[in-house]
């Protein structure tokens, strides 16, 4: 692991200032092979230079002298649910609160308002505890359709 820096391209907001913490998380993310436990402790900001610096057996990310985000090397015990099928997941989607009343619908992953974002509408599973969406990257994300850079996972 090395120091390393990343801009967040505005592009790439959750709120109007800030970069969308699940993209954020997938950038440090990117920085270990293997399951990380990223913990963002401030708003990263956009368009700026934000350093990567190792700490301990993980790394910040700073913004300065502030500390943004840690992450640090982590295992998963959970197993994960069965995925509901598609058209499930588009069903769902339909009941997505945002479409009612959205507080940023100007963000990157659900936001109602962008024709360039990535439109997770996640709602409600009629017969199961869970909520589901379909994503389909378009192709700002995953040119040949094919392949996603593992922040946006």
């Amino acid at each position: 692991m090395t120091d390393d820096h990343i801009i967040i391209d505005p592009r790439f907001c959750g709120p109007r200032d800030s970069g969308n913490g699940g993209y954020v998380c997938g950038l440090l993310a990117a920085h270990f092979d293997g399951p990380v436990e990223v913990t963002l402790r401030k708003p990263p900001p956009l368009g700026r230079s934000l350093h990567v610096q190792p700490a301990g057996n993980g790394f910040v990310l700073m913004d300065d002298d502030d500390v943004l985000a840690e992450a640090a090397p982590a295992s998963m015990d959970e197993t994960a649910p069965p995925a509901p099928g598609f058209e499930a997941a588009v069903q769902a989607s339909k009941s997505f609160r945002g479409f009612e009343t959205h507080p940023l619908p100007h963000c990157f992953v659900c936001g109602t308002s962008r024709p360039d974002s990535m439109q997770i509408y996640p709602g409600p599973l009629a017969d199961r505890q869970m909520v589901a969406s379909p994503w389909i990257p378009d192709a700002s994300i995953s040119p040949d359709g094919k392949n996603i850079p593992d922040e946006f996972i």
